[in-house]
């Protein structure tokens, strides 16, 4: 986490996550396009979420739960152990796996994602 960040500085957290979404988007689109706006990003609500979350007690798994649930990973992802916790928090999800995407696979391959989307949407109301 930003040194400065922790302090109080937006601005600091304003630059963190300009290099958070290069790093996610650099290989598949060029960040720069979007113009992202982080001028509501404020350092305050940042530094007293993260604490609050990690002292949140760890979800339990669901075995059969009452909903459908479908989960959708880029081939690229960089999160590795957090895609492990919710596979096995939700043995019985349909899971996706992107090719051609990184982290945030409905920007990166948009057809794809939307494909599934429907596919979930779809059964859902057939039933």
């Amino acid at each position: 986490m930003n040194l400065k960040g922790m302090l109080g500085n937006d601005n600091a957290y304003k630059r963190l996550f300009a290099q958070v979404m290069k790093n996610y988007n650099d290989d598949f689109e060029k960040t720069e396009q979007f113009g992202i706006d982080f001028d509501n990003l404020k350092a305050a609500p940042i530094n007293r979420t993260r604490p609050a979350i990690a002292k949140y007690p760890i979800l339990n798994k669901q075995e059969n739960p009452t909903f459908k649930i479908t989960v959708v990973y880029g081939d690229q992802d960089i999160y590795k152990s957090s895609k492990d916790f919710v596979l096995n928090r939700y043995p019985i999800a349909k899971v996706w796996t992107i090719k051609r995407s990184g982290h945030i696979p409905w920007l990166h391959n948009p057809t794809e994602y939307n494909t599934i989307l429907k596919k979930h949407y779809l059964k859902i109301s057939s039933h």
